[in-house]
């Protein structure tokens, strides 16, 4: 498990410069915040690049606004995936059913993450107090096989 932890709304460049000269010192808001977030997740990320690994990095955000804005941003140049990380850790069935006639299909694995099998790098980007007893479950659920990155926690 890492931690990786940058100033808040830290500007990498990633997502393009705040400010027209280098000496000039941006207003701050909420938004900044979360491009912050964004772009060390995606920075880290690039490490991976040209790996095995590549394509099975999932990036969870704390919500779907952030989320679906990365999945904009990132389109194209991102190979892994872009989830939501769920908090209220609701029970997500991973297979099963059918309906009437079909086949039974054993029993159902059930987790409470929305993290999909066969991720081998999970980046947990700025989760909310509220979603921590989240991560420490999808931590003991995926296991040792998988890097678990909080970025901006």
């Amino acid at each position: 498990r890492v931690d990786a932890e940058f100033p808040y709304a830290a500007n990498l460049g990633v997502e393009g410069v705040k400010t027209k000269s280098e000496d000039a010192i941006p207003m701050l808001n909420a938004e900044d915040g979360y491009t912050s977030d964004r772009e060390l997740a995606r920075v880290i990320a690039e490490m991976f690049r040209g790996t095995e690994l590549e394509s099975t990095i999932v990036v969870a955000f704390p919500d779907s606004r952030q989320a679906n804005k990365a999945s904009k941003k990132w389109e194209g140049a991102f190979k892994g995936k872009v989830i939501v990380l769920d908090a209220k850790q609701k029970k997500v069935k991973t297979s099963g059913g059918g309906g009437f006639g079909a086949k039974a299909a054993g029993p159902a694995k059930a987790t409470t993450s929305a993290v999909p099998d066969g991720t081998e790098v999970l980046l947990i980007v700025g989760p909310q107090p509220k979603q921590l007893p989240a991560v420490q479950k999808i931590c003991s659920e995926v296991g040792m096989g998988c890097l678990v990155v909080l970025v901006n926690t």
